[in-house]
């Protein structure tokens, strides 16, 4: 920008020496082309396939021998604490045993899949437009000064 200014300047100061020389010269303007994107939303849509279950209660068998064994382990010393008799923890025995036995079948709910049915699942997309635009950049001066061609860039 600095040279310009000088050379411009250095022709200003020069033309009242060169006022009967005929000077040729030319302006031109430069464009730059600028690319902009603009956002646009879509909206897709898809059916999807999703299943329908039903709650089934079911029984787990567990090892009925380890049940009925801990149980009778836990209940015979706790008859035994309570009690403080040899009776008590048998006792304690006997019904803790057959609490482990029973607890070791365990019931529960399992989800089974037994349809499908399709559901309309929407999304918004976002696509870009591009538009191409010009934009002025700068100018030039271009001229012929003894013979030889002169080109100078500036900003309106």
């Amino acid at each position: 920008m600095r040279k310009t200014i000088l050379a411009l300047s250095a022709i200003c100061m020069a033309a009242p020496a060169f006022a009967d020389q005929s000077f040729r010269g030319q302006v031109k303007d430069i464009y730059k082309d600028v690319t902009t994107e603009i956002p646009r939303y879509e909206e897709v849509c898809r059916h999807v396939k999703v299943p329908i279950y039903r709650d089934k209660e079911v029984v787990r068998k567990g090892n009925a021998g380890e049940g009925a064994l801990l149980g009778m382990i836990v209940g015979g010393v706790l008859g035994k604490v309570i009690t403080n008799d040899d009776k008590g923890a048998a006792a304690g025995a006997i019904i803790g045993g057959v609490a482990g036995a029973d607890n070791a079948n365990e019931k529960v709910i399992e989800r089974q899949i037994i349809d499908y049915e399709y559901e309309k699942k929407c999304e918004t997309i976002t696509k870009y437009d591009r538009k191409i635009t010009k934009k002025y950049s700068h100018s030039e001066i271009t001229f012929y000064h003894d013979g030889n061609k002169h080109t100078l860039e500036f900003i309106k």
